[in-house]
């Protein structure tokens, strides 16, 4: 026991059966007669001990679930049961899953990515925790992005995984086969550069820049959310996503014309404005930009309904290499 625990509180009758009388024969005496025993007893050890209580009960949590119209009754209202509680079922799960993965002889197969940390290390753990005779016979997949250290052909993750269960099927996630075939095709495609250039204009011109973001949402209500995401559209990203940008910019694309125009020849802009805004508007007045603009878009429509099919957990490699056919 610590110093700042106490073994025994004694707490007044009148304070727990909430009889607390004033004294006094008039109001304001009366008054003041409260005050002073509320004042006495906020310093007092029992109603201290009852704030530590109540802080280890997650009344937020508490009073948000009894807001939802849920009965909280008194049993999950500390975090220590509440934790035993959440331990017991994981592990009750966790119980059942490995039960059924046994008595039906399931196979298992791997699915791996890799992240970055806040500080943006990438990173990449797996664990895996099982009886290695059985993994033998019932693992069969690893499935993997194509980079070098998952499926390298020396030192990746997926041979050294494979040099232990032989008979590992090591896959490359088709939905990742697609983002590098875009990436390769916008490389090789050269008339596509003015189009990569303008979107990186227009995320270095809004993105930093809080005050440009809000002219720009006053003129384009809809873009402002995609505007976030145009410096990314043509790196290895899920096209599904990439197409959210390209269709703001079409869609937006008369109000565009108009906010650049007005300000490549406002005077409250310096010159050095006005010359960038004018500069953007005439790669966006210009035939080949509109019509590239429109072929991106109708291609990453077909593109992104493929990826989102590829996404799917129930799709098996014959259906998605007809997809992709």
């Amino acid at each position: 026991m610590t110093k700042n625990q106490v073994s025994h509180v004694h707490v007044s009758s009148n304070w727990i059966q909430y009889d607390i009388v004033p004294t006094g024969n008039s109001i304001s005496k009366q008054q003041a007669s409260l005050r002073k025993k509320i004042s006495k007893h906020k310093c007092s050890q029992s109603h201290i001990s009852a704030e530590n209580i109540i802080n280890r009960n997650m009344p937020k949590l508490i009073d948000l679930q009894a807001l939802n119209g849920v009965n909280m009754g008194r049993v999950l209202q500390t975090n220590k049961s509440c934790a035993n509680i959440v331990d017991h079922i994981s592990n009750e799960m966790r119980l059942k899953i490995c039960n059924d993965i046994i008595e039906n002889n399931r196979k298992l197969c791997i699915v791996v990515d890799e992240s970055t940390t806040l500080s943006k290390k990438t990173m990449l753990v797996i664990c895996l925790r099982c009886a290695n005779d059985f993994l033998k016979q019932n693992l069969v997949g690893f499935v993997s992005d194509g980079a070098s250290n998952m499926l390298g052909r020396k030192a990746g993750v997926g041979v050294l995984l494979q040099n232990i269960f032989p008979d590992l099927i090591i896959w490359h996630c088709c939905n990742h086969r697609l983002e590098l075939a875009v990436s390769d095709t916008i490389k090789a495609v050269q008339g596509l550069n003015h189009l990569k250039c303008f979107f990186e204009k227009l995320y270095s011109l809004y993105h930093q820049s809080p005050k440009n973001m809000t002219e720009l949402n006053a003129c384009a209500a809809s873009l402002e959310s995609s505007i976030l995401n145009i410096g990314k559209i043509f790196t290895i990203r899920w096209v599904a996503s990439s197409i959210r940008t390209v269709r703001a910019v079409w869609n937006n694309y008369v109000a565009l014309h108009k906010y650049f125009q007005e300000s490549s020849i406002d005077n409250k802009r310096d010159g050095k404005e006005r010359s960038k805004y004018l500069g953007i508007n005439n790669m966006l007045t210009s035939k080949d930009f509109v019509f590239n603009l429109g072929m991106l878009y109708d291609v990453l429509n077909e593109l992104s309904d493929l990826s989102l099919q590829l996404q799917k957990r129930d799709l098996g490699l014959a259906k998605a290499h007809n997809m992709i056919d």
